[in-house]
């Protein structure tokens, strides 16, 4: 299962990723597995599975960006991206209308509306190995000390990977990884030009 294959990499972590890891296809917000949608275009209804599912073994993560809408619209949105193949389902704690997590001028939501998402996201998936992504992007917003505060209540409501966006040095991964490594997978994202190194 997906959640064995990111058990095997926690075990083998040492801030680089070990060989393999590469063998996930990650597909951003702002695209569906089947085609380019908006946030407010995700009404439509996915075929039985995606061209993306079928054209690959690999599993594939999906990256949901707030879940569009309140718990109700995760849970629906959760829905819907299983159906199309999605192997794990990335929701962070951003308000709409959201930014590039490496980018200036973000907003969040509650630490407790994040926690209802999560939860709702875990009674809505059909496929109990669908994997569950907690983004938070208070590291920009709030401090590093608000993201672990929200990484370690994402963990508690069930968050199966935690992805603290935007670490700026290697020291602040090398904190995350201490804290929550030995927890759950983690997940982090290197952008060109961004600000984790």
């Amino acid at each position: 299962s997906l959640r064995e294959a990111w058990q095997a990499t926690l075990d083998k972590y040492e801030l680089t990723p070990p060989e393999g890891t590469h063998l996930i296809l990650s597909v951003p917000g702002r695209y569906s597995p089947e085609k380019r949608v908006t946030p407010g275009e995700l009404g439509y209804t996915p075929p039985p599975r995606s061209r993306l599912a079928d054209a690959s073994e690999l599993p594939i993560i999906c990256d949901a960006d707030t879940g569009f809408g309140n718990a109700l619209n995760v849970q629906r949105t959760v829905r819907q991206f299983e159906r199309v193949g999605a192997s794990a389902i990335q929701l962070e704690d951003q308000s709409f209308p959201k930014r590039c997590g490496h980018l200036a001028g973000k907003t969040l939501v509650s630490k407790n509306e994040m926690v209802g998402k999560i939860r709702a996201s875990l009674d809505a998936r059909k496929n109990e190995n669908t994997v569950i992504i907690a983004r938070t992007d208070a590291r920009a917003v709030e401090g590093l000390d608000a993201a672990f505060d929200r990484a370690a209540a994402y963990r508690d409501a069930g968050a199966d990977i935690l992805f603290i966006e935007a670490p700026q040095s290697l020291e602040e991964m090398k904190n995350i990884t201490a804290t929550f490594g030995n927890e759950l997978p983690l997940l982090a994202n290197m952008v060109e030009g961004g600000k984790t190194p």
